[in-house]
């Protein structure tokens, strides 16, 4: 906690931690406990644990972090700079097919099923075949095209990019694939407002209703954004969003 919050200081001066009296005050009586230390910045005080006996959910320890730059911007300024390039709407994006996986590339990757072939065919990045990685179950996207000799043995918690999970021959796409979505990477594509009630129903891994340009996607997965930024994934049928949401990032 302490002692990474220390390495971040150390390796880039430019970050300082501040204080956020909003979180001590909803917090102050329950569970907001100063961090300190002899060895560390004098910052470090502002960061705060909260205690999981104390508090309704899990333990965390937290930190606000801001970075010197070399003027004063405005956020004004920098949300207009941000989505004057952001789609007006989920359905209107331009999307781009990048992959296309013939039937001697399947073969050859046979650990590989047609499902997670065919979802990746819909994704507009590159995904070539021989990065893929499969054990457990579970489908990964390698940071390079080889991996060092002997590196294959490393016991490892995730390697590369985590694309998703096989279930009886069926792929289901994972979080961090649709946390790692630029703009327009995914052909069906459901949209709401950031001041969107739908937000927070989805945050809360609630099934959604949708109407209007986004009950035109198609049925199947969807990927679910806000204001242009993934979210995560849904299952759509017909005008309902069937959650699929982490449930451990749940909103409580």
């Amino acid at each position: 906690d302490e002692a990474s919050l220390a390495l971040i200081l150390r390796e880039h001066p430019d970050m300082h931690v501040i204080p956020f009296p909003e979180a001590e005050r909803l917090f102050g009586e329950i569970g907001f406990v100063r961090a300190n230390g002899t060895d560390y910045p004098a910052e470090i005080s502002n960061a705060a644990r909260l205690y999981p006996h104390k508090i309704k959910g899990e333990g965390h320890f937290v930190a606000l972090l801001r970075k010197d730059g070399p003027g004063e911007l405005g956020v004004e300024a920098i949300s207009k700079d941000q989505t004057d390039t952001l789609p007006t709407g989920g359905a209107t994006r331009a999307f781009s097919q990048c992959n296309a996986y013939a039937a001697p590339v399947r073969k050859r990757h046979r650990d590989v099923p047609d499902s997670a072939f065919d979802f990746f065919e819909k994704i507009g990045f590159e995904i070539p075949a021989e990065r893929l990685y499969v054990k457990g179950g579970f489908v990964s996207l390698d940071p390079e095209p080889q991996i060092p000799f002997g590196a294959e043995k490393l016991r490892t918690l995730r390697r590369g990019l985590l694309l998703g999970e096989i279930k009886k021959d069926r792929f289901e796409p994972s979080q961090a694939l649709a946390c790692a979505m630029p703009t327009g990477a995914f052909e069906n594509v459901i949209d709401f407002p950031s001041d969107s009630q739908d937000v927070i129903r989805y945050l809360k891994c609630e099934t959604i209703s949708v109407s209007g340009e986004n009950a035109e996607a198609e049925d199947g997965y969807v990927l679910v954004c806000t204001d242009g930024f993934p979210l995560g994934w849904g299952r759509k049928k017909g005008d309902t969003i069937k959650n699929r949401y982490l449930p451990g990032w749940r909103m409580m």
